[in-house]
């Protein structure tokens, strides 16, 4: 198994989605108070992986194209394009159509990810 490092970008964008999710869980467990927050916080954690595993192949794709000539490389970031796009479908899908992930979950979830962006951008222009 070859042994890799994810970016600094990638590393930055991973913490702010854990410092995110971990705040949207707060608030679920402020804001229910009862057992009913499960499916709100399974929700999150659920996104929260896809969101993770996009980080991770996003990363990788941006470290295999450098190498890579143009129609090869434009076809690589095409089918991971529409590849992170299928994930984040399956997983919207499946909250819709079970009764116990809270699509509100889902949805800060998706919301964290341009959040993550967002403070990435202004992490990286500080710096």
């Amino acid at each position: 198994m070859i042994k890799r490092t994810l970016s600094e970008a990638a590393s930055k964008m991973l913490l702010a989605l854990i410092v995110l999710s971990a705040t949207f869980v707060v608030a679920g467990i402020v804001f229910y108070r009862s057992m009913a927050v499960l499916p709100f916080i399974l929700g999150v954690i659920l996104i929260f992986g896809a969101n993770s595993l996009r980080v991770l192949m996003l990363d990788k794709t941006t470290s295999d194209i450098v190498n890579m000539e143009g129609p090869a490389a434009q076809a690589r970031v095409l089918i991971q394009f529409l590849l992170r796009y299928v994930i984040m479908g399956v997983v919207i899908m499946a909250a819709a159509l079970t009764p116990y992930i809270s699509l509100l979950g889902v949805t800060l979830g998706i919301i964290s990810w341009t959040l993550a962006v967002l403070s990435l951008k202004f992490l990286m222009k500080i710096k």
